[in-house]
């Protein structure tokens, strides 16, 4: 672990290397808040002590300076006795600490472990949340791309989320779709209850190769729809997907083949 001591006094910042590396930690020292951000530019940090009162650029602006630019090293504050008013307003904007001087060793070395496991956490979520957003983005492209219609209704049946071939289908956007009950969403020419997705739903069973029309303003469409039911990591029912093949083209080649026979 590597802390970037950002103190213009020699001889507390002497006292905090001496402090820190005997505890384990690696230590690299600023002078001033321009040096500081320098040593940023250059390396990564687990921690930075960041003391308020400095010449040049104080640990105030230093710190909107690192939140600014998204940082990901945690700040613990330093200031003298009765300046925590001013480490307050530095926790408001960003700071995870402070600790007034003088300190104790004890304390200090309290401090930063608490800070560094701290930081860690949050940039193994921050890692996760990115992988995740990954996945999302991914899946999206994924369910956009796909030559059938795909809608997805929570456990009372409204619809969650549809893909891009159901909304050029349907003539909806997104946002008119979703929140409103499948029967709503999708007109066709079944009874509410026999959409797919509902029976999965009620049966907590794949529901397959269902026929029925989709009834739009301009013209009708036959389709073939398969449902799944969505289980959460608990293992309770919260929603279905439905997959709705547009089967008109086959509908026309078999009529076109049926007409050519009757000919023959």
């Amino acid at each position: 672990n590597k802390i970037l001591i950002v103190d213009d006094e020699a001889d507390i910042a002497l006292i905090l290397k001496l402090q820190l590396e005997d505890a384990g930690y690696k230590t690299v020292r600023a002078r001033d808040g321009i040096e500081a951000l320098e040593r940023l530019d250059r390396e990564k940090f687990d921690l930075i002590l960041l003391d308020i009162k400095m010449p040049r650029m104080d640990g105030m602006q230093v710190l909107e300076r690192i939140q600014a630019e998204v940082s990901l090293e945690a700040v613990i504050m330093m200031t003298a006795h009765g300046n925590e008013d001013i480490a307050v307003e530095a926790l408001k904007k960003g700071a995870l600490d402070y600790i007034a001087k003088p300190f104790s060793t004890e304390d200090i070395e309290k401090k930063v472990a608490h800070a560094i496991r701290f930081n860690h956490t949050r940039q193994e979520n921050l890692k996760l949340e990115e992988k995740l957003e990954e996945e999302r983005k991914k899946t999206a492209a994924i369910l956009n791309g796909m030559a059938d219609l795909l809608i997805a209704v929570d456990e009372t049946g409204t619809v969650m989320t549809v893909n891009r071939k159901a909304e050029e289908v349907l003539g909806l956007s997104r946002h008119d779709i979703v929140g409103v009950p499948i029967d709503k969403a999708l007109p066709a020419d079944i009874p509410p209850e026999q959409f797919p997705c509902l029976l999965a739903l009620k049966t907590a069973t794949p529901c397959l190769d269902l026929a029925y029309t989709i009834r739009l303003p301009q013209r009708s469409i036959p389709v073939l729809a398969s449902a799944t039911p969505l289980f959460n990591s608990a293992g309770r029912l919260v929603g279905a997907v439905e997959i709705i093949r547009d089967m008109s083209r086959l509908k026309a080649l078999e009529q076109d083949k049926e007409d050519f026979v009757s000919m023959l």
